[in-house]
């Protein structure tokens, strides 16, 4: 995705990490809202497997942030600024916990939410 709204030099060069990471904070910055359908893949080493996921993201900043799971199973997962809700519906589980802007494991969560800056997640 990153890709398709950041331009390479006419050159043929390709751009340094400096200058990627500017205009993909530049460009994310002046998006308001974006929708996008994902596919997941996450690895367990420890187990020797990969999970794949898919749904929808949908992103309002400053601060909301909604992703839809439909594939393996549903599950919403809600951002609003301050705190992050997991719902499992197949479980009638909803997990809650307070998000530290501060704490440099959710630089990722907050550079979506519109609150972090990319270079942070580096």
């Amino acid at each position: 995705m990153w890709l398709c709204i950041t331009s390479v030099p006419s050159s043929g060069q390709t751009p340094d990490l400096d200058t990627l990471l500017d205009k993909i904070q530049q460009t994310y910055e002046r998006t308001s809202a974006l929708t996008a359908r994902f596919d997941q893949t996450a690895t367990l080493t420890s187990l020797n497997r990969q999970q794949t996921s898919s749904g929808r993201v949908y992103i309002e900043k400053p601060h909301a942030i909604r992703w839809e799971y439909t594939q393996p199973d549903a599950q919403t997962i809600l951002y609003d600024g301050t705190t992050l809700r997991i719902y499992t519906p197949k479980r009638h589980q909803l997990l809650q916990s307070a998000v530290d802007e501060n704490n440099r494991t959710n630089v990722a969560l907050l550079f979506l939410a519109g609150a972090g800056k990319l270079r942070e997640v580096l």
